[in-house]
C-alpha cells in the first residue's frame, strides 16, 4: 500500500569516544555503532532494550529498540517512544466535551505493555546521514534517538570496561577492545544537526533589511511552567477564559512587523536549531516587494514528502522490512534532498 511519508534528513557530527575538547574520536564509527547496536539487540525483550531514563522535566520521550536491521549499505532503525501513563492507563479527552467541562476517559492498558508510537530512522553511514520518516505523527522523535545512542555508547556498547566487583558495577572507561586495551578516560558522544541545503539560509541573511514580518509557528507543552505562562498570557490578551482542565498542548500562531538585526536573526536560527522537533514549529519571513508567501525557515531544510509502498504489521507500526525496501528502491531521489 502507498503512504505519504514525510522525510528530514539529519547530518551527524560526531559519533564515537572523545577526548576532551577534542573534535575526531580515538575510536567509533556510525557504521560500527549499528552494528554494535544490532548485536546488543540479539536475544532481548523489547523492555531490555531502555538505555536512557529522561530527567525531571526533560522533553524526551523514554526510548526502546523496537527494530534494527541492514540492506545494503544502510540501516533501518525502528524506536518505540513511551508516552505518559498511570495506574489507571492512558488518559484522553473526549474532543466534543465543552470548554471549561471536559470529559477525560482513561483508556486500560494491557498487563506487561508500554503505551507508545513508533518511529524510523534511516541510517547512511558512508555519508554521515540519516533521515527520519514520518508517517502519521507530527514528531520525528530525534532528540530521543539522539539520546538513545549517546546512553548506548555511555553504557552499553561493546566498548564499556566495567569493574569487577559484583556489589557495585562501575564503568572504568572505554577500550576499543576490551580484551586487550586497558580502559581511557573518554566521552562518549552522538550529535546530530538538521541538514540544510546549501545557500537557502544565506538568502534570508542577505535579505535580512527587507524582512517586513516575522510568522512563528509553535507548540506550547503546558507541562511546562514557562509554556503554561505564555499561554495563560495569551488568553488574557484575547479575553478568553482559562478552562478548568488543560489541553496537554496547544498551537500558536502570530506574527511581528518591524525591522530586524544581524543580532535577533541570528538568535532565531540558534533558537530554532536548538528546539526543532515538530511540524508545526516554524518561522516565517515576509520580505518586502515579494509575494505574500512566506519564506519558511523548514523550506531550507532538506526535506520533503515521498509516497512509499509499505505493509503495516498494526495501524501504528509500519513493517520495517519493507520500509528499507522502498527506502532503497526510491533512493536516488531521496537522496537529491541533501545535494
Amino acid at each position: 500500500m502507498r503512504e505519504k511519508a514525510k522525510i528530514s534528513f539529519y547530518e551527524i557530527s560526531d559519533c564515537g569516544y572523545f577526548k576532551r575538547g577534542k573534535e575526531h574520536p580515538v575510536f567509533g564509527s556510525i557504521a560500527a555503532t549499528l552494528q554494535n547496536l544490532d548485536d546488543w539487540s540479539q536475544g532481548k525483550s523489547l523492555a531490555e532494550t531502555k538505555t536512557f531514563e529522561p530527567a525531571d522535566g526533560e522533553d524526551v520521550h523514554p526510548a526502546y529498540l523496537m527494530d534494527i536491521r541492514k540492506l545494503g549499505d544502510t540501516w533501518l532503525v525502528s524506536i518505540w517512544n513511551q508516552t505518559p501513563a498511570n495506574e489507571s492507563g492512558v488518559a484522553s479527552i473526549r474532543g466534543n466535551s465543552s470548554v471549561g467541562s471536559a470529559e477525560v476517559v482513561m483508556n486500560d492498558i494491557e498487563k506487561g505493555s508500554i503505551p507508545g508510537f513508533a518511529t524510523y530512522f534511516w541510517f547512511i553511514p558512508s555519508r554521515n546521514l540519516f533521515a527520519s520518516i514520518r508517517f502519521q505523527h507530527l514528531w520525528t522523535g530525534q532528540q530521543s534517538l539522539q539520546k538513545y545512542v549517546e546512553a548506548f555508547l555511555a553504557s552499553f556498547s561493546n566498548h564499556v570496561v566495567y569493574s569487577d566487583d559484583d556489589d557495585q558495577v562501575e564503568i572504568l572507561g572505554y577500550a576499543n577492545d576490551p580484551a586487550k586495551d586497558a580502559p581511557i578516560n573518554l566521552y562518549p558522544r552522538f550529535r546530530t544537526g538538521l541538514l540544510r541545503k546549501p545557500g537557502a539560509r544565506e538568502l534570508i541573511q542577505q535579505n535580512r533589511i527587507n524582512i517586513r514580518k516575522v510568522i512563528r509557528k509553535t507548540v506550547l507543552k503546558l507541562d511546562r511552567e514557562e509554556d503554561l505562562s505564555k499561554w495563560q498570557s495569551l488568553l488574557r490578551w484575547t479575553h478568553m477564559e482559562e478552562p478548568a482542565k488543560h489541553p496537554d498542548k496547544v498551537r500558536v500562531q502570530y506574527e511581528l512587523n518591524g525591522a530586524m538585526t544581524e543580532d535577533d536573526l541570528q538568535a532565531i536560527f540558534e533558537d530554532w536549531d536548538a528546539g526543532h522537533e515538530s511540524e508545526w514549529d516554524d518561522y516565517g519571513f515576509m520580505f518586502l516587494g515579494q509575494s505574500a508567501q512566506p519564506y519558511w525557515l523548514s523550506h531550507t531544510l532538506a526535506r520533503s514528502q515521498f509516497e512509499l509502498d509499505v505493509t503495516r504489521d498494526s495501524e501504528e507500526v509500519v513493517n520495517a522490512e519493507s520500509l528499507l525496501n522502498a527506502l532503497l528502491e526510491n533512493r536516488v531521489e531521496i537522496i537529491k534532498l541533501t545535494e
